[in-house]
């Protein structure tokens, strides 16, 4: 989802970021599904995840740098994924309670994954913005 800010003012006040930009995203609507299934050695998680990125433009030119963003935290959830579905246990229950934690846990590592890119791609200027607990990405 892309929305156009008509001013500066309007962009700060839907990022929510410090500093100076002109384009964010933000993550919503993020969700974890885990379930247990039988493997060969006891049982293994099965885990999809979908997020929505709301890319706040006040520059079009800056689409490009947000898809990158997009396709950056893309990467570090597909590699949790994976890390997630790696794990095997050996009872039913150990597998759901991880699958539990796993999907309760998942919100604040969309916004780690979030920092993570932001850090990446703006070195030096976290600490400006607040570091990690800042919801948008510039």
């Amino acid at each position: 989802m892309v929305r156009l800010a008509p001013t500066i003012d309007h962009l700060k006040q839907t990022c929510l970021v410090d500093g100076d930009y002109d384009a964010c995203t933000n993550f919503i609507g993020f969700r974890l599904q885990a379930s247990c299934a039988a493997a060969d050695r006891g049982w293994r998680l099965r885990a999809s995840a979908t997020f929505r990125p709301w890319i706040v433009l006040h520059n079009l030119r800056q689409l490009p740098h947000e898809q990158e963003h997009i396709n950056d935290v893309r990467g570090s959830v597909e590699r949790l994924i994976t890390a997630i579905e790696t794990a095997e246990f050996a009872t039913e229950d150990a597998c759901r309670q991880r699958a539990l934690e796993e999907r309760n846990a998942f919100g604040s590592r969309m916004r780690s994954f979030a920092a993570a890119s932001n850090a990446r791609m703006h070195p030096g200027e976290s600490r400006r913005r607040g570091g990690s607990g800042n919801r948008a990405m510039r």
